[in-house]
């Protein structure tokens, strides 16, 4: 007995789930709607990942050249890096994040960058969250406020 789907001439379909990879990276890209936008978003996700990849070592490394080696490294990863920092759980992830912060205020980045940055890489953890691909997002991680960076208020001035 043909099933009434044959019998209508459709064919069934079914997705192979394996078949289905998403990009974590082109997900979050593709929501910015402005070149420079999306530019500066993959500039500041570099930065977080040469910091998360290196460490703050990577600021100090003698010669352009070597750094730009290692910053196009990283940018040729960075679909792949995204996709693990989310898969590394919120504890790790909050922990890299806050150092990030900090390394930043003392690397004497003005709060507007500090804060950018961090916005491109909390956007990116809750891009994360609502493809399913985790369950936290970085809400406690704080921006500066004002010209708050090396001042007092910080603890990192001098005083």
């Amino acid at each position: 007995m043909r099933s009434q789907m044959e019998a209508s001439g459709l064919v069934r379909l079914e997705i192979d789930e394996s078949a289905v990879d998403i990009d974590l990276l082109r997900a979050v890209l593709v929501e910015k709607t402005k070149p420079s936008t999306r530019e500066g978003y993959t500039k500041d996700l570099v930065d977080f990942f040469l910091f998360v990849t290196q460490g703050e070592m990577v600021y100090g490394v003698e010669g352009p050249k070597r750094k730009s080696e290692i910053k196009a490294q990283v940018k040729r990863e960075l679909s792949r890096l995204s996709q693990s920092f989310v898969g590394i759980g919120r504890l790790k992830a909050l922990e890299l994040a806050a150092r990030y912060r900090e390394c930043m205020m003392q690397r004497g980045l003005q709060a507007n960058t500090i804060n950018r940055r961090l916005s491109a890489v909390k956007s990116m953890v809750r891009m994360a969250r609502r493809l399913e691909m985790c369950d936290w997002t970085l809400t406690e991680v704080d921006g500066l406020s004002g010209r708050c960076c090396m001042n007092r208020c910080c603890g990192l001035g001098a005083g």
